[in-house]
């Protein structure tokens, strides 16, 4: 693996997918996604090094998000093969949303180690369980692009497996407004 092209690859997602530039914000008011302005001085991809990967591939699984981090970071474990890890805060993807964002790495990391243009496009599966939270009139909508075409076959070994995907279907219902407040209260009281 390349890991200055994946890292350039790391950041042009963050423009694919706006929300994980963002941080999570909780007021007394209100709560939002608001764009991190240092989103240049991240650290999206680290490299490690090392004879035995297991222990390295724990620690990075076990390292929990903050509200105040950026929602998605990757790792390059490095042996006699790479093995490359992705993490994105559940808050803005879910299980479908994560497959949809390998495609787009995979896609665009191929892409530019064949020197043409990145496409920045994601499937409507980014975020098929979240469509609720992108709903919110303080949370600006992320747009979606839609591919015709399914992903090529992978050059690089990504954790995907071709076949169909499948859309995920998630259900709200409206809670009288001092119920929601009565469960939001014992939320923060239990932790």
């Amino acid at each position: 693996i390349d890991e200055s092209v994946l890292n350039a690859v790391l950041r042009l997602s963050l423009e694919a997918a706006p929300i994980l530039g963002c941080r999570f914000i909780e007021s007394e008011t209100a709560v939002f996604w608001e764009r991190r302005s240092d989103i240049s001085e991240i650290e999206l991809l680290s490299l490690v090094e090392t004879p035995d990967v297991e222990p390295e591939l724990q620690r990075f699984i076990e390292k929990s998000f903050s509200a105040a981090d950026c929602q998605v970071v990757a790792m390059i474990l490095r042996n006699r093969s790479d093995t490359v890890c992705v993490k994105i805060n559940h808050a803005c993807a879910d299980a479908g949303g994560l497959k949809s964002y390998l495609r787009l790495l995979e896609t665009m990391y191929n892409q530019m180690l064949e020197g043409g243009r990145c496409a920045q496009e994601f499937s409507p599966n980014f975020r098929s369980g979240q469509e609720r939270i992108y709903s919110l009139p303080h949370i600006e909508k992320v747009k979606s692009g839609m591919r015709d075409e399914p992903p090529s076959v992978p050059t690089v070994k990504f954790p995907w497996l071709p076949g169909p995907d499948i859309n995920q279907v998630s259900l709200s219902r409206k809670l009288p407004q001092a119920l929601f407040e009565s469960m939001a209260n014992y939320s923060r009281n239990i932790g």
